[in-house]
């Protein structure tokens, strides 16, 4: 059989390059700013639990769900840039300053592994973890993941520690047994069932600024 699970961020962190600023517990942050600006860019800092998930059972997927935040709570939140995903390598806390140009791939952060886009008012938007997810339960330090922006426009973002927490981050994972055969998606199979079983999800052919 199939489970699914969703996971809250235990340990997060806002960090900000502007003069005179330190970095913010996620979880107390309601909605804030992802962007990259010359002495002024924000990241953000997320990490999960892991661990919740059962030893019995085999992570077949794993996706990191973000959520651009509403209009009415944020007049210009979108964005039409494009957020980095990557794997942080070392140890921190909400707490952790990583000095005013922020963290530094193959110091702090890994290379990018995946991105971010479409990022509308009031959207939800994922991406596909599934291979940092597993080597974390093999064994890998699990430090959590980094989004970066590559623009300066800013990505207005609901944090852990918003009051609307239904829209927080949150890592959907999708388990099996171990050692049961491999069960169709039932997403793909409705995809295949409208012929766009073969369809890219973090595509956007059609150039509207929506995945697939």
């Amino acid at each position: 059989p199939i489970r699914e699970y969703t996971l809250e961020s235990d340990q997060s962190s806002r960090l900000s390059s502007r003069s005179g600023t330190f970095p913010t517990n996620g979880q107390d942050l309601d909605i804030e700013s992802v962007h990259s600006q010359l002495n002024d860019s924000a990241e953000a800092m997320l990490r999960f639990p892991v661990d919740a998930i059962p030893a019995g059972e085999e992570i077949v997927k794993a996706e990191l769900l973000i959520r651009t935040a509403a209009g009415n709570h944020h007049e210009s939140s979108q964005t039409t840039g494009t957020i980095d995903v990557r794997q942080v390598l070392l140890d921190w806390t909400p707490s952790t300053n990583f000095g005013a140009n922020g963290t530094v791939e193959g110091t702090h952060v890994g290379e990018s592994f995946a991105t971010l886009t479409g990022l509308g008012q009031a959207s939800t938007t994922w991406v596909d973890v599934t291979s940092v997810v597993n080597a974390w339960r093999a064994g890998a330090p699990n430090f959590g993941i980094n989004l970066t922006s590559r623009v300066t426009d800013p990505w207005v973002i609901y944090w852990p520690g918003t009051t609307w927490e239904e829209s927080a981050p949150r890592l959907r994972i999708t388990t099996r047994a171990t050692g049961t055969d491999p069960v169709d998606d039932p997403k793909d199979l409705w995809a295949e069932s409208f012929g766009a079983g073969s369809i890219d999800l973090n595509s956007d052919d059609d150039g509207d600024g929506i995945k697939a």
